[in-house]
């Protein structure tokens, strides 16, 4: 699911024409969405795996489908106009990627094309979000689309080069989040329980995939796991307190639990489970403050520690074998 704001969308026929005569996007705006959808797709393509690789582990589903969903209004005011010139943008929800080998990759969905209808009906309007923030009106359009799949196959009306186009696919089992980027300068990834959050500058730190992969397989555990109900019911407050005696202990027991976790995803979704202690030794010389360093979270050296001691009972029991 792509971002900029949040999201993206794309647009219906009057619309599509319209953006075909309108002059080319500024260049450098051009650039800057171009890379934040790539930044959308990395990330939606390691979510996707790891989510399907392990929908067997999750008691809470949800149809994948490997289809990335864009609206115009998720764009800011200046990038506005130029999303609609770069994607093709208008009224209608649009696709924005589709993964190679996905159920909406063998149905023949495509970038670009606008989606009229899911199932027959018409996909949320910005006109529904009644004022609400700007990736409302896509919460409903992804509420209403996995609705669709989760009741069997769906039929997707689209647009693509003037031409209305009917597709059916049906998804594939998977745990249940999705996944964001957030274009910011710091380091950072969290988890909602529905969603998994994590910024551009994080994404540009990785070294490689499994690494990527790691802390993706972490926050997804957070949500498997149902961290966040946990924390909720146990009325543990969330900022500046959060850090302080039992509060502090209790959210370092789903951190650890989520780091164990997390290398079962990985191994059972083919990645590196050696990544995340790999990506922790380089990283927290280099940045163990903040939210890594207090005590809510294992102090660098112990969390590689305690991750290698893990991947060593995996692997004697032949849990890690798929890694």
């Amino acid at each position: 699911m792509p971002f900029l704001k949040c999201l993206k969308t794309l647009a219906i026929i009057p619309a599509l024409f319209l953006v075909a005569t309108a002059p080319p996007a500024d260049p450098q705006k051009r650039e800057t969405l171009e890379s934040l959808l790539a930044l959308d797709v990395a990330t939606a393509k390691i979510g996707y795996r790891i989510v399907t690789a392990n929908a067997a582990l999750c008691d809470q589903r949800i149809p994948a489908s490997g289809m990335l969903l864009h609206g115009i209004e998720q764009y800011g005011g200046e990038y506005r106009e130029a999303a609609a010139r770069v994607f093709g943008l208008g009224e209608a929800p649009g696709v924005a990627a589709v993964l190679p080998g996905s159920p909406a990759a063998e149905a023949g969905v495509r970038a670009g094309d606008a989606v009229l209808a899911i199932n027959g009906e018409a996909p949320a309007t910005i006109a529904s979000r009644q004022g609400k923030g700007d990736f409302d009106r896509m919460a409903l359009v992804l509420d209403q689309f996995e609705g669709a799949l989760a009741a069997g196959p769906v039929t997707l009306d689209v647009v693509r080069d003037g031409e209305r186009r009917t597709l059916n696919f049906a998804g594939l089992p998977a745990c249940a989040s999705r996944f964001q980027v957030q274009p910011s300068t710091e380091l950072n990834a969290a988890a909602d329980g529905r969603y998994v959050q994590i910024s551009s500058a994080f994404i540009g730190y990785f070294a490689n995939d499994d690494e990527f992969a790691a802390i993706m397989a972490h926050e997804i555990a957070h949500n498997i796991l149902r961290h966040r109900d946990r924390l909720d019911a146990q009325n543990i407050p969330r900022g500046f307190f959060s850090k302080f005696g039992k509060n502090a202990a209790r959210i370092r027991e789903t951190e650890i639990e989520a780091d164990r976790f997390s290398l079962k995803l990985l191994a059972n979704a083919g990645f590196r489970m050696e990544a995340a202690p790999d990506f922790w030794r380089r990283f927290g010389p280099e940045h163990g403050y903040g939210i890594f360093s207090d005590a809510t979270h294992l102090r660098w050296k112990k969390r590689v520690a305690m991750l290698e001691a893990e991947i060593t009972a995996l692997r004697q029991s032949g849990a890690g074998s798929g890694a």
